[in-house]
């Protein structure tokens, strides 16, 4: 195995040389997880929230100039305040479709790996098991899911947040503030994990980085609160931070929630643990829980990576809707490298006592994530709309799909079906059914696909009453796919 000198002021082992296996499996797995997507899409079982409102804001964004959001009929940045993502504004211009983001998300998670196993080898020493902790967590069931789940920002986040945590381990403010300036421009509440960083920076490191973590510290909380109470309501016509709404539990307001830890910590502690929140917390680290626990035999050297998972985990944990904290949902992505980070350091404690428990730990880790990760995964990648849905190609549906999509002009306004959506997404103006359709040129529906919005009305319903509505002409009607079209009177 070969080494290099000691890097300065590390306190780790020799800069050990990384696995050469690990370009070509990170790699892999990233490829693996674009097709994923990309197949999942082409088989119908991606959706308008939120593939098809992405679709239509970067196509907007590359073909207008404006980040007007279709789907949801708002500005992008009334939700989330993306700026991170206007690079892709270039090939939207050029070259729209859907595969640049499944190609973003897919790389950025890859990369998180990357940036992981670079920690992992300068704790351990080992650059075999460092690949294996890696791995490990590209293979985690949160990250993987998160990352198959259409597309997200606060899934991209997991980059940036492994740059964090490399910046300070190694005590380098130039990844430090990368990965500070990479989250925050993504998402919102980043900010409270930069926060965390800056007070990790401190923990680890000593008095000597007080004044620049303490800026860092400044910045992740300015542009939190800017966000929330300032840019994001600007864009939404100064109507209040939308998110909000899923917080009533601890009083909807950044002040209540304060004002209700502040008085009643015992009583806002227990809302992290409310209902089935711990059964999440076990699914999101599994059997990492018992090395992160380790860790606070000396938390200074071995827990620190908590400090920027627990602000995120502790916001998805205080929401009352339930998908924030599941791991088929995306919200969790970020945590997990953070989670990581804290499993691999009690790792390398145990190698630093027994190389036979280090390895031990290691491959019960890795084991018992490969547990987890099958029942969730197998689901998901066979069943209707997965990427893996044989029988969707050769289906009586797909020819019916692909005739109505063929049908329906570039520049004409669609009403349609949640799984549709994304496909017909770079237009001016595509709405998700029933949402437009008593105003828009076509309808399209599919019995069999995804209609996660629907309310009164089913879509075979729609489709029979369709039928015989005088004011739509219908172009298809197959294999339970029906596309409308308004017949336009002088």
């Amino acid at each position: 195995m070969k080494t290099t000198r000691n890097e300065p002021g590390s306190g780790h082992h020799p800069i050990v040389l990384a696995h050469p296996l690990l370009p070509w499996i990170v790699g892999f797995l990233g490829l693996a997880m674009f097709a994923w997507s990309l197949l999942r899409h082409q088989h119908f079982g991606s959706s308008a929230l939120d593939l098809g409102a992405y679709e239509s804001v970067f196509w907007s964004l590359g073909q207008r100039g404006s980040l007007n959001n279709s789907i949801e009929r708002m500005h992008q940045w009334s939700a989330h305040f993306e700026v991170g993502l206007l690079p892709l504004w270039l090939p939207y211009r050029f070259f729209p479709s859907v595969a640049w983001l499944f190609a973003l998300q897919a790389a950025c998670c890859a990369s998180a790996g990357l940036f992981l196993e670079r920690l992992a080898r300068r704790a351990l020493g080992d650059s075999r098991a460092a690949l294996v902790c890696a791995v490990t967590m590209l293979l985690t069931p949160q990250f993987l899911l998160a990352q198959v789940d259409d597309f997200h920002s606060i899934t991209l986040c997991a980059l940036p947040i492994s740059i964090l945590l490399c910046g300070i381990d190694e005590d380098r403010p130039v990844l430090l503030w990368t990965g500070a300036w990479g989250a925050l421009l993504l998402r919102e509440q980043m900010g409270l994990a930069v926060i965390g960083a800056a007070l990790a920076w401190i923990v680890v490191h000593g008095g000597k980085r007080f004044f620049q973590a303490a800026l860092l510290s400044g910045v992740g909380l300015g542009v939190f609160l800017a966000e929330v109470h300032w840019l994001i309501p600007h864009f939404a016509s100064q109507g209040p931070f939308r998110y909000l709404a899923h917080y009533q539990r601890v009083g909807g307001s950044l002040g209540a929630a304060a004002r209700l830890a502040l008085s009643h910590p015992l009583r806002f502690g227990l809302l992290l643990f409310e209902g089935e929140r711990p059964i999440y917390i076990w699914e999101l680290a599994h059997f990492g829980l018992p090395l992160i626990a380790l860790g606070f035999v000396a938390p200074r050297k071995l827990a620190w990576p908590l400090l920027l998972a627990t602000p995120l985990l502790v916001v998805q944990l205080l929401a009352g809707k339930k998908e924030v904290w599941s791991i088929h949902f995306q919200y969790g992505a970020p945590v997990v490298p953070a989670l990581t980070a804290a499993v691999v350091l009690a790792i390398a404690w145990l190698y630093r006592r027994s190389r036979t428990q280090g390895k031990l730990a290691l491959a019960g880790w890795l084991f018992g994530t490969v547990g987890m990760l099958l029942p969730n995964a197998l689901t998901p990648l066979t069943h209707a709309g997965g990427p893996l849905d044989l029988a969707f190609g050769r289906s009586p549906r797909a020819a019916a799909l692909s005739n109505l999509l063929a049908l329906i002009p570039p520049t004409a306004s669609v009403s349609a079906q949640d799984g549709i959506a994304p496909h017909l997404a770079d237009r001016a103006v595509i709405h998700q059914w029933p949402d437009g359709e008593s105003e828009d040129r076509f309808v399209a529906l599919d019995v069999d696909g995804l209609s996660n919005n629907v309310k009164n009305e089913s879509p075979a319903q729609a489709a029979a009453r369709l039928r015989n509505d005088p004011n739509f002409r219908i172009s298809v009607d197959e294999a339970g796919v029906l596309l409308a079209e308004r017949i336009e009177r002088n």
